[in-house]
């Protein structure tokens, strides 16, 4: 179980960076305006959309419509289908209900460039991590949080 805390020096160049928070947020079961208000509550700038496709059956949620409730709300919206749960895992998913989240995990240390490219365009800001599950233990956004957290010493904070 993966919860907030504070991380070992980062491994990579980005030691000079503040310290800042890492949230992760889910919109299962929330509508637009409660999810922009907690993100609002949480002084967030930056929402990082961690879904491999970001689309979806409510229809607020989907990358277009998102973008704009939140840029009209002074968010900048960010999406990284790179940091996606891969199609295999889904499969996975589908056989088990669940996948592994060491698997998820080995699989994003196999793209070091989308992390780091994800730290330089948010640099300095407060940021989360937005995937679909209510339940952060369950979502593959807490790993791409704490991978983040441990390169720039950060605090994670599920929302």
């Amino acid at each position: 179980m993966i919860r907030g805390r504070i991380f070992a020096p980062p491994k990579t160049g980005f030691s000079t960076m503040a310290k800042r928070n890492i949230h992760t947020i889910g919109y299962e079961g929330k509508d637009i305006v409660l999810f922009i208000q907690q993100l609002k509550d949480n002084q967030i700038s930056i929402l990082v959309d961690a879904r491999i496709r970001a689309g979806g059956r409510k229809l607020d949620f989907c990358k277009k419509n998102l973008s704009l409730h939140l840029e009209s709300n002074g968010i900048k919206y960010l999406h990284y289908r790179e940091l996606g749960t891969p199609d295999y895992l889904m499969k996975e998913m589908k056989l088990k209900g669940h996948y592994s989240m060491d698997a998820y995990a080995i699989h994003l240390d196999s793209k070091p460039e989308v992390l780091d490219k994800v730290i330089e365009e948010t640099q300095g800001n407060n940021i989360a991590i937005m995937c679909f599950e209510k339940n952060y233990q369950e979502c593959h956004r807490t790993v791409v949080a704490t991978k983040i957290a441990d390169k720039t010493q950060s605090l994670v904070h599920h929302i």
